[in-house]
């Protein structure tokens, strides 16, 4: 039984299924680049964008300097975590327990 197919080369795959290969190379590099610590390696603007995001929802890193604090609760109200920081710490601690102790979250990119 082989690896499961990584979720860029789905997301490739269904938009050259449904006729919008024109915007696979841009959708595969946010779907790669979104959980890199360090800045996206590709120039797209909507990249970095969503590695920013990303970066503010999961590590509840500083607001970018034009989001106020009240806009960001009103966020955080509309769209909760319902549980999802519970979860990511879960896993962290079971990523320790493991034999992981030196990558803990795997799917974290330097």
């Amino acid at each position: 039984m082989g690896l499961p197919a990584r979720p860029e080369s789905l997301a490739a795959q269904e938009l050259s299924r449904t006729g919008h290969e024109g915007v696979a190379a841009l959708v595969t590099a946010m779907i790669d680049e979104h959980h890199r610590v360090r800045p996206a390696r590709t120039p797209h603007p909507l990249v970095e964008a969503m590695r920013r995001a990303d970066a503010t929802d999961v590590y509840r890193l500083p607001l970018p300097p034009h989001v106020s604090r009240d806009d960001y609760r009103a966020m955080l109200k509309r769209f909760p975590d319902n549980g999802m920081h519970l979860m990511l710490g879960r896993g962290f601690v079971m990523g320790l327990k493991e034999h992981k102790r030196l990558n803990p979250m795997p799917m974290v990119k330097l």
